[in-house]
């Protein structure tokens, strides 16, 4: 049996054609032709074309999610609120890897205009190399940035109290007597692990730990660029008391390195990250973490999407700032018992 069309819905209902499209569509008619055009959809059992609507409003209620690594640890418990968030106001979502190491993303952009987003949530501030921002800005299209941005420039972002978290951590590690320290971090090109450093930087010369007490190593986000960064550590003599990761990679790196020297923690050296996981809760002793809300950043992000997409432009940017917590464990010595 042939489907119905809005050319019989408008015969059957002796309204035009463009009558029945405008009432499909939620725009405004008379409720005379609303009805007669309702009766007829449900005689004739008409069921619309999603893909001809699609091509008629050169959009859709889809968001693009656009990450680097699929992989990644921090991206799927605030992706998962995401998403449900999104659900709830009538947004799909759209994951879509992106390599960061093309420039020209005008394919790349041409693919997503293909699939009608509404919208962008970006996970890495690598974007700001490639022309995608200003693919996206100039087709009116809102992003929001969700745990890093590009740091030349103003943007959407929603984030973690990274100084503030990392201020606040290093004064716990003070407070108990610790005054040498191994840190591990992110490259300065990203925007948490400066922020990160700053917090712990600043929360060291407040309390007059001398620079030469410190010992910074930078690396990756991968798990394998930890391990010369904790065996170069590792050399320092004295040892540092503490290891500060700056993310999760380098503390499995750390906890592995550790074990394998036969290092008791927190006797001989104390541990402290920043993200918490299922492991670092299981291991003897469980690890001490700077535990990010990863859901609330999620939702956040989405919130904030939302609020572009159908409130128009906002007056400026936003920055949003999601507290993480301190979770005490096992793995941080008193040293000033």
């Amino acid at each position: 049996m042939k489907n119905a069309t809005i050319n019989d819905i408008a015969h059957e209902a002796g309204v035009s054609s463009a009558t029945v499209s405008k009432y499909l569509n939620g725009k405004k008619i008379s409720d005379a032709n609303a009805k007669r055009i309702q009766k007829s959809i449900m005689h004739l059992h008409y069921v619309p074309n999603p893909i001809a609507q699609l091509l008629r409003k050169k959009t859709s209620n889809c968001i693009a999610v656009m990450l680097t690594n699929m992989c990644d640890y921090f991206w799927g418990n605030a992706y998962n609120e995401v998403e449900s968030f999104l659900l709830g106001h009538d947004y799909s979502t759209l994951l879509q890897r992106f390599d960061p190491s093309i420039k020209d993303q005008t394919d790349f952009f041409n693919f997503l205009m293909s699939t009608g987003i509404s919208g962008c949530i970006l996970l890495d501030e690598t974007s700001a190399q490639t022309n995608l921002l200003n693919l996206l800005q100039n087709r009116g299209i809102p992003y929001v940035f969700m745990d890093s941005c590009p740091t030349n420039g103003s943007y959407d972002l929603v984030t973690t109290s990274n100084y503030q978290s990392s201020y606040r951590a290093t004064e716990y590690l003070i407070s108990l007597g610790h005054r040498t320290f191994g840190v591990l971090s992110g490259p300065l090109t990203h925007y948490t692990s400066t922020e990160r450093l700053r917090g712990f930087a600043d929360a060291c010369k407040a309390h007059s730990i001398p620079k030469e007490n410190i010992q910074i190593r930078y690396g990756d986000f991968r798990v394998e660029a930890g391990y010369p960064m904790v065996q170069d550590l590792m050399r320092q003599r004295p040892l540092p008391s503490v290891l500060f990761s700056m993310n999760y990679y380098y503390m499995v790196s750390a906890i592995q390195e550790v074990s394998a020297r036969g290092l008791r923690v927190p006797g001989d050296i104390s541990l402290i990250t920043f993200d918490d996981d299922d492991l670092f809760q299981t291991v003897n002793p469980p690890i001490t973490v700077i535990r990010q809300d990863l859901p609330a950043i999620g939702r956040n992000t989405a919130e904030l999407l939302y609020r572009r997409i159908t409130e128009g432009n906002l007056s400026a940017p936003q920055f949003l700032e999601v507290d993480a917590h301190l979770i005490q464990r096992g793995s941080v010595a008193n040293l000033a018992k």
